[in-house]
């Protein structure tokens, strides 16, 4: 007997069974630090690089605490996460230019703050919040609302004979 979509949707699968040991409480501790990173690395103004690496060394033991309490298939998901996030930070930033960071490099918490902010959305996404349905649907609202403001916007800002062969290349 097949469950039903419905029951389906809201059955824990096998990520969620394993990685049970973090909560939505080890959520919060998660983002919290990286609120804090970010914090302490603004607040010292120019600053320092060694505060920046100090900061990056205790975000990758945070990271590997969290990675400790999860299962292996979520473990590995978050170095995918970590190493492909990594690549874009690196290509896109000293590489490219398309941004810039405080010292011309990416911080040293970036690339495992990628992997927190992952595993916090993989708990906050499995866990039994209060009012999921109302929450989920106002979500998905908002996305509709920022589609329709997205198109609007490109609708009016862009017409289609400037648009070439070269920028469809770049969109792609």
């Amino acid at each position: 007997m097949t469950p039903s979509p419905a029951a389906a949707a809201t059955t824990p699968g096998p990520v969620l069974l394993a990685s049970s040991r973090l909560g939505a409480g080890a959520s919060l501790l998660m983002m919290g630090w990286l609120s804090g990173v970010l914090w302490l690395d603004r607040a010292a103004g120019d600053g320092d690089l060694w505060l920046q690496r100090g900061l990056g060394a205790l975000t990758w033991l945070v990271l590997l605490a969290a990675l400790v309490r999860v299962a292996p298939l979520v473990r590995a998901q978050a170095a995918v996460v970590v190493c492909f996030a990594t690549v874009v930070e690196y290509v896109f930033s000293p590489t490219l230019h398309v941004y810039t960071y405080r010292f011309d490099n990416v911080p040293a918490f970036v690339p495992p703050g990628h992997g927190l902010v992952y595993l916090a959305a993989l708990v906050l996404g499995n866990s039994e919040l209060p009012h999921r349905g109302a929450t989920r649907s106002f979500a998905e609202g908002v996305a509709w609302l920022a589609q329709i403001g997205l198109f609007v916007m490109l609708g009016l800002l862009v017409s289609p004979g400037r648009i070439t062969w070269e920028h469809v290349g770049l969109a792609v």
